[in-house]
Parts: C-alpha cells; structure tokens; sequence
C-alpha cells in the first residue's frame, strides 16, 4: 500500500518483505537510537506478526516510521488478545509536521480492525501518547540472587554478526521453548480503556 502526500512523501505499509525498505529502517533506527537491528535477517526475520507504517522520501529514504505486532499476555488468568508499537521514529528535518501523529493514527486503525483488546508500549515520553488514550502506569522490577551453576562455567558476549555465534543462536531459537508453556500468570501491566475507540490500552 502507497500513498503520496502533498510534500512529496510517500506512504507505504507492510513493507519488511522488500530489502531497500528494510534497509531504510535499519537505518532511521541506527541514526535516531544507535540500534542496529539489521542481525534480525539472521536469526529469523522480523516478528511475523509486525506491520509497519512509514513515510518514505523519493530517494527511499524513511522520514517517519511506527511498527506493530501482536503480543498477548496473560492478566489475572485470562489470555489477552493484545498488539504493541515499537520503531518509532522521525528524522529531524520532518518532525513537527504531523507525521508521526499520522502513523500513530494508522497503527491504532489496524489494530482496531482487527479486534486487539490492549494495546502496549514503552516510552520515556508518555504525554506523546496520552493524547490517543494511553495511560501511564508503574512498572515494577524484581531482582534476587543468580541461580548457582552446576560445575565450572564461563560467559561471554554473543555477536551476531560473528558466524560461530550466529550459528549458536540460530540453534537455541529452533529448540527453545516459549515462556508460556513455562508459566501460566506472568507479572503483566493492567490497562484502561482508551477514550479514542473501544481498545484498552497501557503504557
């Protein structure tokens, strides 16, 4: 999907499957955030869930970027059906003209159409979105002693980009085993119902 609007910015969705595409995120990300997330190609791909939402120059450059993806979780016993944003970003020559409100506008659209409960994310900016119905709510942190190893063991950092490392992470995602078949009430945020439409949201 594409659509040009008056500045000569053009407008697409669900674009990962395309590589020049692809590379412009890696690249507005990398530049807003110092977040490389191009090793993803390696270990699987995007969450194939994710839709993004951009504004892209003629030259293919993106001006302003909103992802989403499904990410249920599970609140007082009950599965929750909910979506979270990620990737946000607007490059400094394009901010203040209405662009991230637009794809932040259109992510919550999507979400909508297709009946998520809850939507999530996580930001030190919260009055960015407070505005579309987010609220703010505490997030708590639990922290208690390394479990002791049996025998003598070493760690090390793991790089992506380092074929023996890539080569072992590969391995342990094909056999790991999701947390949720491991517990089945997580410590979750709660949420409130957004006053922009019928989707609860938390922040």
């Amino acid at each position: 999907m594409s659509v040009t609007d008056s500045d000569g910015l053009t407008f697409r969705q669900d674009y990962f499957s395309d590589p020049a595409a692809w590379s412009a995120l890696v690249s507005l990300l990398d530049d807003t955030f110092g977040i490389d997330i191009d090793p993803l190609h390696e270990l699987g791909g995007p969450d194939p869930t994710s839709m993004p939402f951009g504004w892209f120059t003629d030259e293919g450059q993106l001006a302003a970027n909103l992802s989403a993806f499904a990410m249920p979780f599970v609140l007082n016993g009950r599965l929750i059906n909910a979506a979270a944003f990620q990737s946000g970003a607007v490059r400094p020559p394009w901010r203040g003209r209405g662009l991230y409100r637009d794809v932040t506008g259109k992510a919550l659209a999507w979400c909508e159409a297709r009946d998520f409960e809850a939507v999530i994310l996580y930001t030190d900016k919260p009055a960015l979105y407070e505005p579309y119905g987010f609220r703010s709510l505490p997030l708590h942190k639990y922290v208690g002693a390394a479990p002791m190893s049996e025998g003598a063991t070493t760690s090390r950092p793991l790089q992506p980009r380092d074929a023996e490392d890539l080569a072992l992470l590969q391995g342990l995602l094909r056999n790991r085993e999701p947390v949720r078949r491991r517990s089945l009430s997580p410590a979750v945020p709660q949420c409130s119902s957004s006053t922009r439409s019928s989707i609860p949201t938390c922040a």
